[in-house]
């Protein structure tokens, strides 16, 4: 071990190498130079290959047009559950994922050109199906997975197309229900800071940004995605979003690490109900809503029931408002 270095020997064979070169006379040190390029050569060819290989559209099939306009979508990795867009929603749909496109080619491109990519392709693929600490802890993915190569491709892949589409369609209920009327209203551009709390690449974010484009004109969005998993940054800084790390249960540590005021609008995913579901998260929530620092929070999730989350707020005194009606495939009780 070069212990000045702390790094391998092999660095110090090569070092001497190096300095053997410069003992050997042209024609010796020419030979060398054809062999180290005869050996080099395959490896440089198959590299250039790999990354000659065009990737395929990585959302093929997964928005199917229709001649009226309308579009068929899915958001399930075997395409089994079909939703159907408005033609302004499959406009809409296809803009975002333009965006969202080029950020998962140069993640297939990534894997493409590492030696081991498909297997890692293949194990992330078999990770995002298994969900592997469900059943042990009650989460999707760990923050190991989160940095898995294949899972973050396979991620990407499938979670901009679901989080993009619900994040629109909470959007447009809350401002139905009347959530953003000031900023509807307001006679001058006015920033509307956004923070997705555990966001990950940050795909509600693009859907709030297209939101403010359409039907909030006067919003100057600043969008901001947190979470915990540092992989993250660079897909968010792709999308044109801001990213920080921050752990949810850090809520005193979240207004500092925005660098803003106040944040207008917390947007929570799926995070709430894996890693939030707690007394300390309801705390820690409620006390930054009384006190301004977060004016609203948009809850976006599928989960049939969230009552225990809900309760433990509204217990603290946080109004909560319902956007969406109880499923009519609910198997709650009415």
């Amino acid at each position: 071990m070069d212990m000045a270095s702390g790094r391998s020997d092999k660095y110090s064979r090569a070092r001497q190498g190096a300095r053997t070169m410069q003992m050997l006379d042209l024609g010796e040190e020419k030979q060398l130079q054809r062999q180290t390029a005869a050996a080099v050569a395959p490896k440089r060819k198959e590299a250039a290959r790999r990354k000659r290989e065009p990737v395929p559209d990585p959302f093929a099939g997964a928005v199917q047009a229709q001649e009226d306009g309308t579009a068929v979508y899915y958001q399930d990795r075997r395409k089994q559950w079909p939703y159907t867009a408005s033609a302004a929603g499959a406009s809409l749909l296809q803009r975002l994922l333009a965006e969202a496109t080029p950020l998962l080619r140069s993640s297939l491109e990534a894997l493409q050109d590492d030696p081991d990519g498909a297997e890692l392709r293949r194990e992330g693929e078999r990770i995002y199906a298994q969900k592997p600490n469900m059943r042990a802890g009650g989460i999707t993915w760990s923050q190991e997975n989160y940095a898995h190569l294949g899972l973050q491709a396979e991620y990407l892949r499938l979670k901009s197309i679901q989080r993009i589409t619900e994040g629109t369609v909470a959007m447009e209920r809350a401002y139905n229900a009347g959530a953003f009327a000031a900023l509807r209203d307001a006679r001058t551009k006015t920033p509307f800071r956004v923070a997705s709390l555990g966001g990950g690449p940050g795909f509600e974010l693009l859907a709030v940004r297209e939101f403010c484009a359409a039907r909030l004109p006067q919003a100057e969005p600043q969008l901001l995605s947190l979470d915990l998993q540092g992989a993250w940054r660079p897909c968010c800084e792709a999308l044109g979003l801001r990213f920080e790390v921050w752990d949810v249960m850090d809520g005193d540590g979240l207004l500092g690490k925005t660098g803003w005021p106040a944040i207008d609008l917390a947007v929570i995913s799926y995070v709430y109900y894996h890693y939030m579901s707690n007394e300390h998260c309801a705390d820690w929530l409620a006390r930054l809503l009384h006190a301004g620092a977060v004016k609203a929070v948009l809850i976006i999730s599928r989960f049939e029931d969230l009552s225990q989350n809900l309760d433990a707020v509204a217990r603290r005194g946080v109004h909560v408002v319902p956007l969406m009606r109880k499923p009519r495939h609910s198997r709650r009780p009415t």
